[in-house]
C-alpha cells in the first residue's frame, strides 16, 4: 500500500550530492491515526520505514522492496498534531553485485532526530 498523497505530502525536496532530503507534511485526518492511539495520535513505526521506502524510490526513479531493516531506532514518537512536519534525509548507495541497495535514513522535526534507519532493498 502506498502512503504518499494519503498519510503524508511531499512539501519540498532537496538533492545535495548523493542525499535527498524531503519534507513532509502528515495528514492528521488519515483513518490510520484513528486507531493509532484514539486521541493521541502517533504514527506507526512500520508507517514510517515504508514512507522511507516510497521516498526512496522518489530519489531512484524505480519500484523497491524492502529486504531487510538492518537497523532501525525510533527516537521520539511521530504525531502529526505535536510534529506535522518531519523531514526525512535519504542517503542510498549504488546497488552492489547482488542487486541490494543500502540506505541510511533519519527522521528529523525541528533539527532534533526522531528516527534512524539502515534498510537494504532490491528493485522489483
Amino acid at each position: 500500500m502506498t502512503l504518499k498523497n494519503k498519510l503524508y505530502t511531499i512539501a519540498d525536496t532537496e538533492h545535495k550530492g548523493g542525499t535527498t532530503r524531503f519534507s513532509l507534511n502528515l495528514n492528521a485526518a488519515h483513518e490510520i491515526y484513528g486507531a493509532h492511539f484514539p486521541g493521541e495520535p502517533v504514527t506507526p513505526g512500520v508507517c514510517l520505514v515504508q514512507m522511507a521506502g516510497e521516498l526512496l524510490e522518489e530519489c531512484l526513479g524505480r519500484k523497491l522492496q524492502l529486504k531487510k531493516a538492518v537497523n532501525v531506532k525510533f527516537l521520539s514518537p511521530v504525531s502529526p498534531v505535536i510534529t506535522p512536519s518531519v523531514g526525512f534525509t535519504v542517503s542510498p548507495t549504488p546497488a552492489d553485485a547482488e542487486g541490494l541497495i543500502r540506505s541510511s535514513v533519519k527522521v528529523e522535526h525541528e533539527g532534533r532526530v526522531i528516527a534512524k534507519m539502515s534498510l537494504i532493498h532490491t528493485a522489483v
